[in-house]
């Protein structure tokens, strides 16, 4: 695999040209481009603590229909740690497919740290194939992830890991406000736990505060448990 963004481009590039063949009278709601940025007082991922500091996270997305690409980055506000993320999703019916490249440029983490390294042993990057059910009549998500490429070595044997990850997660409402329970394991030693582990237990809550008359304010909190770690997180932060 020479570039993990060849893999991208192959994957993108069915999509692009079905686009590019519509008729000029399609309707073009069918395509959007979002662009957001969280404010959170630190950076916890699957109950993985990113640093005791603010965390600026600006994300942009352009969706087709049932297809989306973006990227997703995340920088302490002291400077500390950085990770800036790739995705692409496709839907069919009550399945999403996932595949992301996660790339941290810190010195502190990583070996090799140049963004254009792509060797499978040194890379900077890991990329990471999942796939999640969710339906509107069905409140429970059910999520697998797993590292497939690049960073996920055994220190013991430089082998890879394939660190997998399983999370289900219960949505529901209290009146204008939505909450999600989510549950996440490790079946096996990677990069979460050294053994089977449940290593993510948390529950969040999300509303709109109506700051004015035409402007209403995301915010969210999330009180987030690691039983393998016996750590304890609570998070907040708002969208703009």
């Amino acid at each position: 695999m020479k570039s993990i963004y060849l893999f991208l481009l192959l994957l993108i590039s069915p999509f692009y040209n079905l686009t590019a063949q519509t008729d000029n009278n399609e309707n073009k709601s069918n395509h959007e481009i979002s662009v957001n940025v969280d404010l959170m007082n630190r950076y916890i991922w699957r109950a993985i603590d990113f640093g005791n500091t603010p965390s600026i996270q600006p994300s942009v997305t352009y969706s087709y229909k049932n297809f989306s690409i973006g990227s997703w980055a995340s920088t302490s506000t002291n400077g500390d740690f950085a990770e800036i993320d790739l995705y692409a999703n496709y839907s069919i019916g009550s399945f999403s497919f996932i595949l992301t490249d996660f790339f941290f440029p810190c010195d502190s983490l990583r070996n090799n740290n140049s963004f254009f390294n792509f060797k499978n042993d040194n890379t900077a990057h890991t990329l990471e194939a999942g796939i999640k059910f969710t339906n509107e009549k069905f409140p429970l998500t059910i999520s697998a992830y797993s590292f497939i490429y690049g960073f996920d070595p055994n220190p013991y044997t430089n082998e890879k890991y394939y660190s997998t990850y399983f999370e289900l997660g219960y949505d529901f409402k209290v009146k204008d406000t939505e909450c999600e329970i989510v549950t996440g394991f490790t079946p096996m030693e990677g990069y979460y736990a050294n053994k089977f582990s449940i290593i993510n237990i948390g529950f969040t809550a999300k509303k709109e505060i109506q700051i004015s008359p035409s402007f209403k304010l995301p915010i969210k909190a999330s009180l987030i448990t690691n039983p393998k770690n016996e750590n304890v997180y609570l998070t907040f932060g708002f969208t703009l």
